[in-house]
């Protein structure tokens, strides 16, 4: 458990920035979520994995040409952004969800 003041200090006690942050809405990836897909794929589901790996790919080119993390990135291991967490905390772009 983080200190109420190490939260602060790192930033994690804010909510996650909107659209002012410069981030394109589609890095977030919310159409991917099952209902989502589902409401605008007739219902199906297929096709959603390989469109995942896809924007995955795509997220991450876009995270690393600006200098951001996210836990569970590709080629990011958990050691990695636990130090960038600790060290460098404006580089993690939080509520990240596939």
């Amino acid at each position: 458990m983080v200190s109420a003041r190490r939260a602060a200090r790192a930033g994690l006690d804010r909510p996650p920035e909107q659209d002012e942050d410069g981030v394109p809405e589609w890095v977030w990836g919310r159409e991917f979520m099952a209902r989502n897909w589902a409401r605008d794929h007739d219902g199906q589901l297929e096709g959603r994995y390989e469109a995942i790996l896809e924007w995955r790919q795509k997220r991450d080119a876009w995270l690393r040409e600006h200098g951001l993390v996210v836990r569970g990135m590709a080629g990011l291991d958990y050691e990695e952004f636990k130090r960038i967490e600790q060290t460098e905390p404006h580089r993690i772009l939080r509520g990240v969800r596939a």
